[in-house]
């Protein structure tokens, strides 16, 4: 198609024009005016499509009445749209195509549609494979238990299966994600037969669906992982059943609903998820995990809102917040943000355990760890494979970095010395020669991960420098081979006790508290698809909220006791966690890292108090300015009165900025002085008796902590400790809850969204190398732009990216991506580091009707706002503002034909 544009005629949005700028893929989460969310960000219609929220409640007789009307009105108006999915139960909706932004518009403004949202794409979030560890093993045999049984002791888990024999019978566990091997032997080998812990599930998207090249999905019946591992992980840890280790409640039912394929590097989109979550929520799950996030941290989204729908509907969501925490505050995601929702976060436990080689030769055996690419399978084979140097210069370096000698390499694994050349060049060179597999001696202290690529089909490992020595000293005798025994090794983790360093921080952006609590997610030994070696170790907040998920169905199988409901049972758990500490200031860190502590399920039975509500939610406060609570003590013992005695403990206050005021992705901790809220109780209620099954309403005040000052823009937490004791008075029986509080000193509404602006963004580029000088004139064209790069350090609901006329000042347009709605913050893990744009010679001006229109040459700057928290968007003085340096665009010259500007590379419009 040819398209005669003229100066300041309207391009149609299916094209790009020139947004390629350069530095890393632009990918974003942006959604904007549009019947409230939606909004064509990039200037194009986003190729995964939108989802359409309905008028009416789902499950009802209206909600489908909504879809019909929707397609017969939409059919009407005789468009170019496409049906994805529809949705009934938890959502009023469907997810659909267009082929042009006026076709969104229409569809959009019918008046059954209550919103939209661009129909965003999802990742699993996990990080995986062990450290190179030097330590000297704990246990390096077959008879040793993998590091879960640890897990369990730690938590109480394994006192609540011996002494009360809960094994979470009779509860239906729901895992959402990339399906499970159900063949495995420690998960039943089995599907759907009597007895079989498997008796849900589906596969909504077969091995090839790929969205990213339009391979649509292949539904069936049967959710096998073979290609992936992540599901089959969370499976084992939720109910494996072997010698090596158990699941936390190996006694659940289980529901497996596979969204992720083998083709689309564990990403999937909303509806495939809405689709899931509705048929789990149909098949009667009890509690659903979901071990995936990105790319906001808002709840206005689809799949937020169907994860808050299916805790109103009284089932227990768990879900990991991301792997983000070494970027700090607002760092986790949804719909672990979602309300009702469990966002759960990771600890060390004592121990770390994966499967070892068993090298055996004529002089000795031994077991060595060994540290996995990341795309490689585990060294495991059906029979004895030998082990060869990969030359016969053994004291070389560089060995390895030449083609091999086929007739000595082919069908062994060969070992090569780290160094002179890149892993990846080293496993080609032996894959090249026949080899199944290489292994690297490390010539260095440091540890390392070997560099993964597609490329290589062999097994690539890498040995520590001990283990290094021993094995040359294996090779010079005449044989030397990789048992097929399997072996597990286990470690001592020094940070036993401490949060995992990638669990994210709170709060969410209207300062709500997450986490809801911790569990075991670090360096987890659990089962892996057969195919695959049968089992892995990982890490990341994926295979935390699953070992959180089956706490709660062993709470669930307990509840026959108290009967309590389901936001009670939340609390309970929540309050039962173990506080971690700060060892430099000796304070628990803060709630907005741990959330209520680490899970810990030991005095679960003998639970005599709740706390009602399980947290407190201070919002912002002023300094000395006084918050007055309320909290409910609930007897929950059935026949004994209980006597209570209230204290406090202040957590670490925390901030994302340095006493000089510049900003840190290191949350900082003064670690110098006391920064306790004051925390006063109603006279009388210090102390006092509950009666059985009565409740105890208690007052109390909080007030900021006096030693810090608001332009610290501090976020101060502590929690109630409540001790109780059963009579008569026994203080064997003595209990402990905590409940958090979090609150942010100052006023919120002036925190600043953007990095301060006197460091170095935003920042204006020509063509992503030389900064934009002030007064300077640039040329516009297809290929040289001025790039626009800015970092997001808060979510912001509004993200304003105007061109303004120098001369006067008035408004000339939006630059792409220039009106988005509802962004998270950038984020170097889990997202992208900086938010990106161009002066690209085109910009419009109504963000309802966001036709294109060409520049014309003049004198320009760029303003930038960014809407301040819990603002409105109409006042100027409520946004964040930044002016660039002025500059010329001398001309402007873009192709004419849309088939040649659409050439230009497009952006996804999604977070990876």
């Amino acid at each position: 198609m040819t398209n005669n544009t003229t100066a300041d005629a309207g391009i149609n949005l299916g094209v790009n024009l020139g947004l390629d700028i350069g530095l890393e893929s632009i990918i974003s989460s942006t959604v904007g005016s549009l019947k409230r969310y939606a909004e064509p960000s990039l200037n194009t219609i986003n190729p995964h499509g939108y989802i359409f929220q309905f008028h009416g409640t789902p499950g009802t007789n209206k909600c489908h009445q909504s879809a019909s009307q929707f397609r017969k009105a939409a059919n009407t108006l005789n468009l170019d749209w496409k049906e994805r999915q529809a949705f009934h139960r938890l959502f009023n909706g469907m997810s659909i195509n267009v082929d042009c932004y006026e076709t969104l518009q229409k569809l959009g403004s019918l008046p059954m549609v209550k919103a939209i949202w661009p129909n965003e794409v999802r990742k699993k979030l996990q990080f995986a494979d062990q450290p190179n560890i030097e330590a000297p093993p704990l246990s390096t045999t077959t008879n040793r238990k993998g590091n879960l049984e640890t897990a369990h002791r730690y938590t109480g888990v394994e006192r609540l299966r011996q002494k009360y024999g809960l094994t979470g019978k009779g509860v239906k566990i729901g895992i959402i994600d990339t399906g499970v091997d159900y063949n495995h032997p420690y998960l039943g080998a089995c599907w759907k037969t009597p007895n079989c812990p498997f008796q849900y599930g589906y596969d909504f998207v077969g091995d090839q669906y790929d969205f990213n090249k339009g391979i649509p999905p292949s539904p069936g019946p049967l959710p096998l992982d073979t290609c992936d591992g992540h599901g089959t992980h969370i499976a084992g840890i939720v109910a494996a059943n072997g010698s090596l280790f158990t699941g936390v409640a190996p006694g659940a039912t289980l529901g497996v609903y596979r969204v992720i394929s083998c083709a689309t590097g564990g990403q999937t989109t909303d509806d495939i998820l809405l689709k899931a979550m509705e048929m789990a929520q149909r098949d009667g799950m009890d509690i659903i995990n979901m071990s995936f996030g990105g790319p906001t941290a808002w709840t206005e989204n689809a799949l937020a809102v169907a994860a808050s729908e299916l805790v109103k509907r009284g089932i227990i969501v768990t879900s990991s917040l991301g792997n983000s925490g070494v970027d700090g505050l607002f760092t986790s995601l949804s719909p672990a943000v979602g309300e009702g929702v469990m966002g759960v976060g990771a600890f060390e436990i004592e121990t770390i355990s994966f499967l070892a080689l068993n090298v055996v030769s004529e002089i000795g055996s031994d077991t060595m760890a060994v540290t996995m690419s990341p795309t490689s399978l585990p060294f495991s084979y059906n029979k004895d494979v030998p082990i060869v140097w990969a030359t016969s210069d053994q004291d070389s370096s560089g060995e390895g970095c030449a083609p091999l000698d086929k007739d000595k390499v082919a069908g062994n694994i060969v070992f090569a010395l780290r160094g002179n050349c890149t892993f990846v060049e080293k496993a080609n060179f032996a894959q090249d020669a026949g080899a199944v597999g290489l292994l690297i001696g490390n010539t260095q202290e440091s540890s390392v991960t070997p560099t993964g690529d597609r490329s290589v089909n062999i097994r690539m490992g890498i040995i520590s420098l001990n283990d290094t020595a021993i094995m040359k000293e294996y090779l010079k005798s005449n044989h030397t081979y990789l048992s097929t025994e399997q072996r597990v090794i286990t470690y001592p983790d020094t940070s036993v006790g401490k949060m995992s360093f990638f669990s994210p921080y709170g709060p969410d952006p209207e300062l709500r508290t997450t986490p809801a609590f911790a569990a075991p997610g670090s360096q987890i030994l659990s089962t892996y698809p057969l195919a695959l070696g049968g089992f892995r170790t990982l890490f990341g907040t994926s295979m935390s909220a699953p070992y959180a998920a089956a706490i709660m169905a062993l709470t669930l199988e307990a509840n026959k006791k108290w009967g309590l409901d389901i936001e009670e049972l939340k609390s309970m758990v929540q309050q039962q966690s173990t506080l971690v500490l700060n060892p430099d200031t000796n304070r628990p860190v803060s709630v907005l890292w741990q959330g209520s502590g680490k899970s810990n399920v030991t005095n679960l039975m003998e639970s005599n108090v709740l706390a009602c509500p399980g947290s407190l939610h201070l919002n912002y406060t002023m300094p000395r300015e006084k918050v007055k609570l309320n909290i409910a003590l609930k007897n929950i013992f059935g026949n004994k009165n209980v006597v209570y005695q209230l204290d406090h403990i202040a957590a670490d206050s925390i901030s994302a900025f340095l006493p000089n005021g510049s900003y840190t992705s290191d949350t900082y901790v003064d670690q110098k002085r006391s920064t306790s809220a004051s925390i006063n109780f109603r006279p009388g209620d210090h102390v006092g008796i509950i009666k059985p099954k009565t409740e105890k309403n208690i007052s109390l005040t909080i007030t900021p902590p006096a030693t810090l000052t608001p332009d610290g823009r501090w976020f101060y937490s502590g929690y109630i400790v409540v001790n109780t004791y059963s009579i008569p008075s026994n203080r064997r029986n003595k209990n402990t809850i905590h409940i958090p509080y979090s609150g942010y000193l100052g006023d919120y509404r002036q925190y600043p969204i953007m990095d301060p602006l006197d460091k170095t963004f935003p920042i204006l580029a020509y063509n992503d190398a030389d900064k934009v000088v002030e007064g300077n004139s640039y040329a516009i064209d297809n290929t040289n732009t001025i790039d626009v790069a800015l970092r997001l350090i808060t979510p912001t609901r509004l993200l304003k990216i105007q061109l303004m006329h120098k001369n006067n000042n008035t408004f000339a347009g939006y630059l792409s991506r220039g009106y988005s709605k509802y962004l998270g913050r950038n984020m170097r893990v889990d997202g992208v580091p900086l938010y990106r744009t161009a002066v690209n010679g085109t910009v419009f001006n109504d963000p309802e009707n966001p036709l294109l229109h060409i520049l014309q040459p003049g004198a320009y700057y760029v303003q930038i706002d960014a809407l301040r928290p819990g603002s409105d968007p109409i006042t100027s003085t409520n946004y964040q503002t930044w002016k660039s340096p002025s500059f010329v665009i001398s001309s402007v010259n873009l192709t004419n034909s849309t088939e040649t500007i659409s050439q230009t590379k497009d952006i996804p419009a999604f977070n990876e």
